[in-house]
């Protein structure tokens, strides 16, 4: 055991999330444990895929994946990331009320990291505030790659499942049930974002 958890943080579709410090460093990170429950077949599909996009991902505007550890005990298995203090939903959903340059700045952070994604030919398929996550520094870091898929090679009118993003930061050629898209469906959700600090709600609820 490398980590000791210091109490759960969150828990998402697929798995809890626990603070943590390393017991030889000291430093604070995010466990996200993997539920294995009701797979047949393995390793979760979306987890592996998680992992495997996540671990070539190095920008301070996405979310680090440091390793991926076993628990001897139970046999769990944890994501390890960097800990990061607020996720921008839950501080809008207590009534937060960004400055302009806050919202500004946090704009840049989110636009660096997704002109990043898209240099590297990933689309993250599912930005919301939900994902976008801050530290004490005020850094925004993208987070949550569970539907993010590289773009393929060679092939500029490839198809997708047109089942992602949460319907209030979809584009419009996904509602219209287009499965050949790129990067811009991206753009679409972060715009949506951006009005969403704005404004304090989101703007396209339905």
């Amino acid at each position: 055991e490398k980590y000791d958890k210091l109490r759960q943080v969150g828990k998402g579709q697929f798995g809890a999330v626990f603070k943590a410090k390393h017991k030889e460093t000291g430093v604070i990170y995010a466990l996200k444990k993997v539920i294995m429950k009701g797979e047949t077949e393995g390793f979760p599909l979306t987890a592996l895929r998680e992992i495997s996009l996540m671990s070539r991902l190095d920008h301070p505007n996405v979310l680090k994946l440091h390793e991926v550890v076993h628990s001897q005990g139970l046999g769990d298995i944890y994501l390890v990331f960097d800990f990061m203090d607020y996720d921008l939903a839950g501080l809008l959903n207590k009534g937060v009320e960004f400055t302009v340059p806050e919202v500004k700045g946090m704009c840049l952070d989110l636009f660096k990291g997704l002109n990043y994604l898209a240099l590297n030919r990933v689309m993250h398929r599912d930005l919301k505030v939900a994902n976008l996550l801050l530290n004490r520094e005020g850094v925004l870091k993208i987070a949550d790659f569970g539907l993010a898929r590289y773009m393929k090679e060679g092939k500029a009118a490839a198809s997708y499942t047109g089942v992602v993003c949460t319907r209030w930061y979809r584009a419009p050629e996904l509602l219209l049930g287009q499965r050949q898209y790129d990067p811009a469906i991206d753009m679409w959700s972060a715009g949506c974002i951006v009005a969403e600090l704005i404004t304090g709600s989101p703007i396209l609820q339905g």
